[in-house]
Parts: C-alpha cells; sequence; structure tokens
C-alpha cells in the first residue's frame, strides 16, 4: 500500500519535466544581437547613410536607417528584430513602402541573416560586425540578375551628431 503512494507523487514530479524541452524560448534564451544596437554610419564627402539600434528591451529591438545627401534626407526606414514564436524575425518600413518581414536564416556570434524569398529586393539582408564595423549586405534577384549591395558603417557615439 506503500508503494502506490510513493509512486504518484514521483510521476507528478517528473512528468511537468517532459514539457520543458518543448517549452517556447523567451527572448533571453535567444543568442544575443546586442552587438548591433548603437550607432553606425557610413560618410563622404556627399552623402551619408546612419542605423542606429537601441538595445534589445523584452522581445524586440527598433532601428532606424537612413541617407543624407547633400543636406537632404533622401530615403529612411524603421526597423524591429523580434522574437515571434521560437524565432527572430527582422522588420522593415522603409518610406512611402510596404512593411516587410524577413525570417531568420541563421544567427551566429557576429552576424544575423535573414530571408524573405517572395519579396521583390533584397531577398536577402546579413548584418556582420567585426571589431568597430558593421557590413550590411543586401541581396537578391533584380530583373533575372543576382545582385548584392553591401555598405561598411563605422561605430560611432550615438551622443555625436555627426
Amino acid at each position: 500500500m506503500l508503494r502506490k503512494y510513493l509512486v504518484k507523487p514521483t510521476l507528478l514530479c517528473i512528468f511537468p519535466l517532459c514539457w520543458l524541452p518543448f517549452a517556447s524560448p523567451q527572448a533571453s534564451d535567444l543568442p544575443s544581437l546586442q552587438w548591433l544596437s548603437g550607432c553606425w554610419k557610413h560618410e563622404s564627402a556627399e552623402k551619408k547613410t546612419v542605423e542606429r539600434w537601441l538595445p534589445l528591451e523584452g522581445n524586440i529591438m527598433f532601428g532606424v536607417g537612413f541617407t543624407v545627401a547633400n543636406g537632404v534626407t533622401t530615403q529612411y526606414e524603421f526597423l524591429e528584430i523580434k522574437t515571434n514564436a521560437d524565432t527572430l524575425t527582422y522588420i522593415a518600413s522603409p518610406a512611402n513602402q510596404t512593411r516587410t518581414t524577413f525570417a531568420l536564416l541563421e544567427q551566429s556570434t557576429n552576424q544575423v541573416i535573414f530571408e524573405n524569398p517572395s519579396h521583390d529586393f533584397p531577398q536577402l539582408i546579413s548584418y556582420q560586425r567585426k571589431h568597430k564595423q558593421l557590413t550590411i549586405s543586401l541581396r537578391g534577384v533584380i530583373d533575372t540578375n543576382q545582385q548584392e549591395f553591401t555598405y561598411q558603417l563605422t561605430r560611432y557615439p550615438c551622443n555625436d551628431s555627426t
């Protein structure tokens, strides 16, 4: 009779542990993208390209990207990287264009790649950090030709107005 009562509590303690591998990961369980947070820019005599990312809070990072040429903002977009169920998604909202979502393709310590094969261009967005350099690559097909545009940005202090 005593054995009957000892088995039930043991099963109750073990059974919930069986569900742990199937639980949805929390944002803190996903590899960190904190290396992306901060201010990044590329500047030439006639043009400046900037991306600024807020640190990850909860399950989302917010960013903004813009280009200024000859004192005029020529392009800007609002960006998000967030956890969605058990993966990351990248959402780009360019000025006067439709919001587009990209799914996580690959992530490592200093690189993250997102893709959306059904998007016109780009179909693939890659961020890679090496020291104080950030390389952003946009890849995809334009008029049946594979294209890639790469931007090299340098980290700068966010309180720097330049």
